[in-house]
């Protein structure tokens, strides 16, 4: 019987190598990247773990654009406004579609930005080719517009304050069109 001669360096530099790549798959989380666990948390109503991974994946060189998307609707999500039409707005330089417009213009909304909001809804029209989405896009602008005309009367005939009658629309407005978004989130 033939014994291979193996000398204790060889040994020794074999542990190192196995060693060292084990420890790399347990820092790298064996490949997962930060927008896919980003992905993870935000689909499990971990907005805040969801929120640091997206940024991690934003501060990365591949696929910025749809974590900032990520981002922006982690951010909305956790009616953080301001800074979801930030990152919504970074992803919507570069990415054309429908998710992106959609949050854009429900965040902005939601800031009281209504005519960047039409512009982010019409944007968002444009780009989907689903029938039920146009139909009820087109709903929610005939909506809106039957409720303001209504609500113009209601405020001529009643002469309230301009603040007032502000609030009234608004959160009236909120209401009514709650229903659609969360049908179209879900589309």
């Amino acid at each position: 019987m033939y014994i291979l001669p193996v000398s204790w360096g060889s040994v020794l530099k074999h542990i190192i190598v196995a060693h060292s790549f084990l420890f790399c798959l347990f820092l790298f989380g064996c490949g997962i990247s930060n927008y896919d666990r980003g992905q993870d948390f935000l689909a499990q109503g971990e907005l805040k773990a969801a929120a640091d991974y997206f940024t991690a994946a934003a501060d990365e060189n591949v696929g910025q654009d749809e974590a900032h998307r990520e981002l922006g609707i982690t951010y909305y999500r956790g009616r953080f406004f301001p800074q979801a039409v930030t990152h919504l707005q970074i992803a919507s330089q570069t990415l054309q579609d429908e998710r992106t417009a959609l949050y854009l213009g429900m965040a902005l909304e939601n800031g009281q930005q209504y005519d960047q909001a039409i512009t982010a809804y019409e944007r968002f029209v444009d780009l989907n080719d689903s029938p039920e989405i146009v139909y009820q896009t087109q709903t929610l602008a005939t909506q809106f517009a039957q409720y303001l005309a209504d609500f113009l009367h209601f405020w001529i005939a009643n002469q309230i304050e301009h603040e007032t009658a502000l609030f009234v629309f608004e959160s009236g407005w909120k209401v009514k069109s709650q229903h659609l978004k969360a049908k179209l989130t879900e589309l």
